[in-house]
């Protein structure tokens, strides 16, 4: 993808053909964002669960610094992920992407198994990216994720976690800013992609 990322609505969709191309029966979803809170939200992150062996996973390839880099299966096993640990919980037929932050569950998003067509999927993603009061327009959101290292940049925050130590970096300048972007796409772990 020439270095140049994406976010849910391109990424997840990516995935998502090249499961099903592959062969894989997969149900592409609408999820909300919750952060652990009780919000009242739109469906703005797509994600997508697949069958492997009669068992549901959820795979996500868009969801930031907390996207699983490991499918997490729908029947509430925990796993972990790049030091993080994910599990799904039900109730009433609304799923949850769930880690545990403070010694207890933290919500990341909340899904269902409804049908959802591109339609869908392309309402949510022009309310995104367009809306006043989307997270895309009014925040700066870059990351990237390897099985050793978790960096984003949060608005004027850098944070790096590896083998779980945690730097932040408060971003002061432009010069600050362009360094650590130009670090995102120089780095060697990364430079083979």
């Amino acid at each position: 993808m020439n270095k140049k990322g994406g976010y849910c609505f391109e990424n997840n969709k990516l995935f998502f053909y090249l499961l099903k191309n592959l062969g894989f029966k997969v149900h592409p979803f609408l999820g909300k964002v919750v952060y652990n809170k009780d919000l009242d939200t739109s469906r703005t992150h797509r994600a997508t669960l697949v069958e492997v062996n009669n068992q549901e996973y959820l795979v996500d390839v868009g969801f930031g610094p907390y996207t699983p880099n490991i499918p997490v299966p729908l029947d509430g096993r925990k796993v972990i992920g790049c030091d993080i640990p994910y599990f799904i919980s039900e109730n009433e037929n609304v799923f949850e992407l769930n880690t545990i932050r403070n010694e207890s569950n933290f919500i990341f998003y909340t899904f269902d198994k409804a049908k959802y067509t591109e339609a869908d999927f392309q309402v949510a993603n022009y309310f995104s990216c367009t809306h006043k009061s989307a997270k895309f327009v009014n925040e700066l959101v870059i990351s990237r994720k390897s099985e050793q290292k978790l960096e984003f940049i949060a608005n004027n925050r850098y944070t790096s976690i590896k083998n779980g130590s945690r730097t932040n970096i408060d971003i002061n300048s432009i010069k600050d800013f362009n360094s650590l972007l130009k670090n995102f796409y120089i780095d060697e772990e990364f430079s083979r992609l």
